[in-house]
């Protein structure tokens, strides 16, 4: 689980920002807390604030720092990720919290895109109220501390240690040793890893959540994707796909579409050489298009959907609504509430929603994740998720800017706030912050000619 996320001179974030998701003394929603014997986490958190306010940078930022862990070094990047208010050749700091087998884990990263180094990277373990170091690199001051090793793995973690160049992690590096008798060092260092990879889940605006289609494919569920989608009122009944071989597929896209061999890149050379347990996945024109092996021969599956009328009319993707697209991009997420653990962190999320669905989609997550530790962490304009009836206080946190134009995290549980308050009026009303600031235009009475 995210237990806490901070960073510093990135974008809108000039100062170190702190984000938590550790649970308060309030009793309110108590389904909403996943309680670990020592720990008790938020499986939910909203974040609000004006637009340009900086709630998408907060989720570029995670995204960053998970691109980061997992290519293991400071790569190119096209644009300025610094404050630009201050000094541009300074470090990006990133450090998050995990909770993983009930115990706290901390990674934090600093890195210099402009010089192309990592100044610093820790790892630390904190159980029991204490605090151990498994590693910490220090570039600047050509340090290097970890914790205690026997002689096979110290020999292991120094052919790491040697090889490490000053653009790369060591977490990546440690998190792929293998062979026997590995150490606490390299078994913590897989678990932090693991997590940054296949748990922390992140999807802006104009990204989807994968497996789209073979979300619809499994049938033999107590709950499947499509049981799910019936209750939101889209109209949908059931799902098909249309197999479709290469020359379907081609014939297809140029018929409708008037796209040719050429035209399609290297996607028809990567369906075309598919191999035994790859999937290809791709949204052309709106349309979910899935790849696979079969007989040795390459298909293709096309998603559509099931309309109930005087009798069954069938859509394909592409005409069903902007919303029920959206729904259907974030569906598996619901469908896989009960069964996994992992964190989401969806900017936007009432993206062509109505308030109500953005709301039922929150209420079913938390319905389906009561018994795991899967987490949802969203940015919203939507006012109606400011709820105390529906969601606890110290889950709801604004952003804002300064007037050094510098971005703010501040959580609504640091107001003194009633449990009966109506938190979105007052909010809009300026109470809390995190509003637009808008300045009225000003009247200008031009003399005329009459």
């Amino acid at each position: 689980m995210l237990v806490g996320f901070n960073m510093r001179n990135f974008k809108s974030f000039g100062k170190e920002e702190a984000f938590n998701m550790i649970a308060s003394q309030t009793k309110r929603h108590a389904t909403h807390v996943y309680n670990a014997p020592k720990h008790n986490v938020l499986k939910f958190s909203a974040l609000f604030g004006a637009n340009a306010s900086g709630k998408s940078n907060f989720v570029k930022g995670i995204q960053l720092f998970k691109n980061l862990a997992l290519r293991g070094e400071v790569f190119f990047y096209p644009e300025d990720l610094t404050f630009k208010l201050q000094d541009l050749s300074k470090d990006i700091d990133f450090e998050m919290e995990f909770l993983i087998e009930d115990i706290i884990y901390v990674y934090g990263i600093s890195a210099n895109f402009h010089k192309r180094i990592i100044s610093k990277e820790y790892l630390l373990q904190i159980k029991n109220n204490s605090e151990k170091t498994l590693f910490v690199i220090d570039n600047l001051k050509k340090d290097f501390e970890h914790v205690k090793l026997d002689v096979k793995n110290q020999d292991r973690l120094n052919i790491y240690k040697d090889d490490l160049k000053e653009h790369q992690l060591l977490l990546k590096k440690l998190a792929s040793a293998s062979g026997e008798n590995l150490d606490k060092l390299f078994t913590c260092t897989k678990k932090v890893y693991s997590f940054i990879k296949d748990d922390l889940i992140v999807i802006t605006p104009n990204m989807s959540y994968r497996d789209k289609i073979n979300q619809f494919l499994k049938v033999d569920e107590e709950l499947s994707a499509i049981d799910i989608l019936k209750t939101f009122d889209t109209g949908i009944t059931d799902y098909f796909y249309e197999t479709l071989s290469i020359d379907d597929f081609k014939n297809k896209l140029k018929t409708k579409y008037f796209i040719n061999d050429s035209m399609m890149g290297d996607l028809l050379e990567k369906i075309t050489n598919i191999k035994n347990n790859e999937t290809i996945e791709t949204n052309l024109f709106g349309e979910f298009y899935r790849a696979t092996l079969k007989d040795e021969k390459p298909f293709i599956q096309l998603l559509g959907f099931e309309h109930l009328n005087k009798e069954d009319v069938s859509f394909s993707l592409e005409e069903e609504s902007d919303g029920t697209k959206r729904l259907i991009e974030l569906i598996n997420i619901l469908h896989n509430a009960k069964s996994n653990d992992k964190t989401y962190v969806i900017d936007e999320i009432e993206r062509s929603f109505h308030s109500n669905l953005t709301l039922e989609f929150i209420d079913k997550f938390l319905s389906y994740s009561k018994n795991n530790r899967s987490q949802l962490i969203i940015t919203t304009h939507d006012t109606h998720v400011m709820n105390q009836n529906k969601f606890r206080i110290d889950s709801l946190w604004l952003i804002e800017r300064d007037g050094s134009g510098m971005s703010r995290l501040i959580p609504l549980s640091d107001f003194d706030i009633r449990s009966d308050k109506v938190l979105d009026k007052d909010y809009l009303n300026g109470r809390y912050g995190g509003i637009p600031n808008i300045i009225k235009t000003i009247e200008v009475n031009s003399n005329t000619n009459e």
